[in-house]
């Protein structure tokens, strides 16, 4: 998959698909706004199946280029205190 995601294809009828402009909106507005996928059906015609897909595929590829350069790396002390925060269960 990868950057071939993000392009403009046809069906077997010769019927464009997605332009890869709707995709990304529909992207950056799950990722802005916490839209659920569901949404972008009634704004952009884009059915929750794809919009998902969609997103997943982004996440992908901002991880994929922009790691090595951009997102930190969580350190062994800052991953267990993180583990420790995600487990954390209060008593009842």
């Amino acid at each position: 998959m990868g950057e071939s995601f993000f392009v403009q294809r046809e069906d077997c009828t010769g019927k464009k698909g997605i332009h890869p402009l709707v995709q990304l909106v529909s992207c950056f507005r799950i990722l802005s706004y916490g839209d659920c996928s569901d949404r972008s059906d009634e704004y952009l015609q884009i059915s929750e199946t794809v919009a998902s897909e969609l997103f997943k595929e982004f996440c992908r590829l901002v991880v994929k280029f922009l790691s090595t350069n951009y997102l930190n790396r969580c350190r062994m002390r800052y991953r267990q205190q993180a583990e420790r925060a995600l487990n954390y269960q209060p008593l009842k």
